[in-house]
């Protein structure tokens, strides 16, 4: 191992610590993968407190050669900026992505959300299957993530009325993406079903069983997922904001054909999925939803 990547591998284990699994993994390859790129450029014996504008000019023209998507390239960019940030050395990089001349991720047209039917959800079998399609059905009528499903706690997070009627989910920040903390409230018959059935299932621990660590039941679960053909399970989420969009406009998102709503309506209705997804700006709704609506007040004749 080099210098540049030993140096990085360092960072990532002693200061990432928050974030999501996926994430931190993401970052360490991406890292590793930009020491590597950087040696072969002639940067030989490189450290990381050596990082400077010219390695993100080179690096940024190597990826646009390499025909990189937009999406991968910010992915990239945004490790290069953790790295810089770490090391107090912010400045020597530039702070939007279009000054690199990489654009702006298109906004899909066209839905990429997958329904969670009754014949998908039976058809996963094997161990663990009632973990898994519980799991499943808090990404899909919750708006999870993957690794949220997993690491839920219901025992703390389920909230419930003088009555014991569930009203609200609070996620606390470790089982979410950038250690951000959030609260779903809970009004409909279903998301309660399902939450009584996670608690049960998972008593006072979390939705991964005692005997695994969350790498180990990620992989099985996944492996289920992928036998009966659930391979874009992130769709899930996307059929919940599409779902949450209609109960909150009364109409489909722009994705789905849907007519168009009013800006305030359109609006209001982002900011609070985005919210409930754990995202908190609202323009990330669009890769769930589809072009925000601008709403234009018609010419007087």
């Amino acid at each position: 191992m080099k210098p540049l990547e030993y140096d990085l591998v360092q960072l990532c284990d002693r200061y990432d610590q928050g974030g999501s699994y996926a994430r931190r993994s993401d970052r360490k390859r991406e890292l590793r993968l930009v020491a590597k790129q950087l040696d072969k450029m002639g940067f030989k014996n490189m450290r990381a407190r050596d990082l400077g504008g010219r390695h993100v000019n080179r690096l940024v023209a190597l990826w646009t050669e390499q025909g990189l998507s937009v999406g991968t390239m910010k992915n990239r960019m945004g490790s290069l900026r953790w790295w810089a940030t770490t090391l107090g050395r912010a400045h020597v990089m530039a702070r939007r992505n279009e000054t690199y001349g990489i654009p702006s991720r298109p906004i899909p047209n066209e839905s990429r959300a997958v329904e969670l039917t009754d014949d998908l959800l039976q058809a996963i079998d094997g161990p663990f299957c009632e973990r898994i399609r519980v799991s499943l059905q808090l990404q899909r009528y919750l708006g999870l993530r993957m690794e949220e499903s997993l690491k839920i706690r219901p025992v703390h997070a389920i909230v419930r009325d003088e009555n014991g009627v569930i009203v609200r989910l609070d996620l606390r920040g470790s089982w979410c993406k950038s250690g951000r903390t959030r609260s779903i409230l809970i009004d409909d018959d279903r998301q309660r079903d399902i939450l009584e059935e996670a608690g049960r299932l998972a008593g006072i621990g979390s939705m991964i069983p005692s005997s695994l660590s969350y790498i180990q039941y990620l992989k099985k679960m996944q492996y289920r997922c992928d036998k009966v053909g659930l391979t874009h399970r992130h769709g899930l989420r996307h059929r919940y904001a599409q779902m949450r969009y209609l109960d909150l406009t009364g109409s489909l998102p722009p994705n789905c054909q849907g007519p168009l709503e009013a800006w305030a309506t359109d609006d209001r209705a982002r900011h609070i999925i985005s919210n409930e997804l754990g995202h908190g700006r609202k323009n990330v709704t669009a890769a769930y939803l589809g072009p925000a609506v601008r709403y234009k007040k018609p010419k007087e004749t």
